[in-house]
């Protein structure tokens, strides 16, 4: 759960968390790069940057801060899991998705 008290077992859950958010963006980047078509790749790959950064990367810190400032950092800490967790789930939902269109490309 999210709502573990202050310790380590918080830590931990917020540390499987990231791990899961971060293994994503290399994920993220090897299906683009799978499944673009090449005269289009680096525009492919350059939109994926800029959606990486505006969506995730960059205002993460940004909206921690902002809740520790209000909730507290504590309260923060049990929020931050939530959006790693939900881009777990998306990325789940997306695989079968992915390997179709894989296998229809591959010749």
């Amino acid at each position: 759960t999210f709502l573990t008290p202050p310790g380590t077992l918080q830590m931990l859950a917020l540390g499987g968390a990231l791990f899961v958010m971060t293994g994503v963006a290399g994920v993220a980047g090897a299906m683009v790069a799978n499944l673009t078509p090449q005269p289009i790749h680096g525009t492919a790959m350059a939109t994926l940057a800029l959606a990486n950064n505006l969506i995730g990367l960059a205002p993460g810190p940004l909206v921690t801060g902002w809740l520790a400032d209000r909730i507290g950092l504590i309260d923060a800490l049990m929020v931050l899991p939530v959006p790693c967790a939900l881009c777990a789930i998306a990325m789940a939902l997306a695989r079968p998705g992915y390997t179709r269109e894989l296998a229809r490309q591959t010749p």
